[in-house]
C-alpha cells in the first residue's frame, strides 16, 4: 500500500506522497518509524516516528488512502505526543483484538509510555510505567549513545523486552488490556553494544543482538531467566536488528549485503538453526536496522 523510513512516504508505485515528506522520524534512529491501521476506518493509517539521539520526540501523522487517486496522502503531519524521546517504539494489539497500544521510552527516566489507538483516533494521554533501567538520555557527549536499542513486544502481547546500548536488557510482563508494564527481569547489565530484540512465534523465546558478541537467546519459561543466556552465533559477529517475519523466522541485519536468519526461532538451544544466507540484498545492502511491524 505504502511505506515509509521515517521521513519520507512512498505510495505503492514508489512516488513520494503529496505532503509525505519531512516527517520527524530519522534514518539512524533505531525505529523510526511504526505504521499502525486505524481500528475504525480502512482508509487511515497512523505513522508513529521516533527522533534519534534524543533530538526531538514521538510524532505520529494521518494517511489517508483515499486521497490522490486512491495512492493516498498525509492528510495530517507531525502531531507531537512527547518529547523529548527514545528512539524506541514499538506497538501490539489491545486485548480487545480491536485497537492498537504503541509504546515509547521517555529519555529522561524509566517511563514507558503506552498510547492507544482506537476508533476514534490516538489517545494522546498514555498509560505510563515506571520501570525497568533509569535512564538519562543526551544528545551531546558519551551518553547518546545509551539511546540505541530496541524494544519489542511479543506476539501473544504479554511481554514486552528492552535493550539500551552499553546498559543492558529487561524482559517485562505487559498487560494488553490496561497497558501497564510489570514484573521486570533484568537480562543483561552493563557492558556490550546491545541493540536488537525479538520474540520467537510461540512468544517463549527471547533473542537479543550485540554489536561485539553475536546473538543471544532466553529460555522464557526458565526458573532463572537470566541464567539461561545461551550464546547461539558460531562466532563474533556484528549483529543489528532482529525481525520476526511472516514465514515465522527471524531475520537480522549485519551490516552487509545480505540478512543473517534464525529458521527455527521456537526451538532452545543451537538447534534454532542460525544461518549465515537469509536473504541476499545484493546489489543492495543493509545498514543495522530492520522496520518494525505491530507484533
Amino acid at each position: 500500500l505504502f511505506y515509509t523510513d521515517g521521513t519520507t512516504v512512498w505510495n505503492k508505485n514508489h512516488d513520494v506522497m503529496p505532503n509525505g515528506t519531512d516527517l520527524k522520524g530519522h534514518f539512524s534512529s533505531s525505529q523510526s518509524a511504526i505504521i499502525v491501521p486505524s481500528p475504525g476506518n480502512s482508509n487511515i493509517y497512523y505513522i508513529f516516528t521516533a527522533n534519534y539521539e534524543a533530538h526531538d520526540g514521538i510524532y505520529y501523522n494521518i494517511l489517508d488512502l483515499s486521497l490522490d487517486d486512491g495512492f493516498g496522502d498525509i492528510a495530517t503531519k507531525n502531531i507531537l505526543l512527547i518529547t523529548p524521546a527514545g528512539e524506541k517504539l514499538t506497538a501490539v494489539k489491545h486485548a480487545n483484538g480491536t485497537d492498537i497500544w504503541v509504546v515509547v521510552h521517555d529519555s529522561t527516566n524509566d517511563a514507558l509510555l503506552a498510547y492507544l489507538v482506537t476508533a476514534t483516533g490516538v489517545v494522546t494521554s498514555p498509560v505510563i510505567s515506571d520501570i525497568g533501567f533509569v535512564m538519562n538520555y543526551s544528545n551531546e557527549g558519551p551518553s547518546k549513545e545509551i539511546i540505541l536499542g530496541y524494544l519489542k513486544a511479543s506476539p501473544d502481547g504479554t511481554k514486552m523486552a528492552i535493550c539500551h546500548r552499553h546498559i543492558g536488557a529487561d524482559l517485562f510482563d505487559f498487560n494488553s488490556t490496561t497497558g501497564v508494564l510489570s514484573s521486570p527481569v533484568r537480562l543483561i547489565e552493563g557492558g556490550s553494544l546491545y541493540y536488537g530484540v525479538e520474540f520467537s512465534p510461540n512468544s517463549s523465546v527471547l533473542y537479543i543482538s550485540d554489536f561485539d558478541e553475536g546473538i543471544y537467546q532466553f529460555n522464557l519459561n526458565a526458573a532463572d531467566i537470566t541464567a539461561s543466556k545461551l550464546l547461539i552465533t558460531p562466532e563474533k559477529e556484528r549483529s543489528g536488528a532482529m525481525q520476526l517475519a511472516i514465514d515465522g523466522k527471524i531475520y537480522m541485519s549485519f551490516a552487509n549485503s545480505e540478512l543473517r536468519v534464525i529458521n527455527n526461532p521456537d526451538v532452545l538451544g543451537l538447534g534454532c538453526n542460525f544461518g549465515y544466507s537469509g536473504i541476499d540484498l545484493s546489489p543492495g545492502s543493509c545498514a543495522l536496522g530492520l522496520p518494525p511491524f505491530i507484533q
